[in-house]
């Protein structure tokens, strides 16, 4: 099974709202663009889980959103194929200004080279 995944960097956001981070390419979050299945069991147990990626690239499984219990999974236990995570994209939250009725300050995502 291979999960592609989008590398959140903190970028702009680090100097205001997180003046204890050392570098501005620190990991803010990992999320998932795309899953491609190793077997239909695999794909089917995903719909009923939420799936996130820890900053340590692993796979985790939240069983309930109500009860915080998480697993890592590095192989599919149907199938045995192991479970990789690929990172293909890596984008830094930049700040922008916007005025609507007030200031604000919103953080977009722009792509890293």
């Amino acid at each position: 099974m291979l999960i592609k995944a989008k590398k959140i960097l903190y970028g702009d956001r680090a100097r205001k709202e997180y003046p204890f981070l050392e570098k501005e390419q620190d990991t803010l979050a990992i999320e998932v663009e795309h899953i491609d299945y190793c077997c239909p069991h695999m794909e089917d147990f995903s719909k009923r889980v939420s799936i996130e990626i820890g900053k340590d690239k692993k796979f985790w499984v939240r069983v309930d959103d109500d009860y915080p219990f998480s697993f890592d999974i590095l192989f599919c236990p149907w199938c045995g194929e192991q479970v990789k995570i690929k990172i293909v994209k890596v984008v830094r939250l930049k700040k922008v200004e916007k005025e609507v009725t007030e200031k604000r300050t919103e953080y977009i995502e722009e792509e890293v080279s």
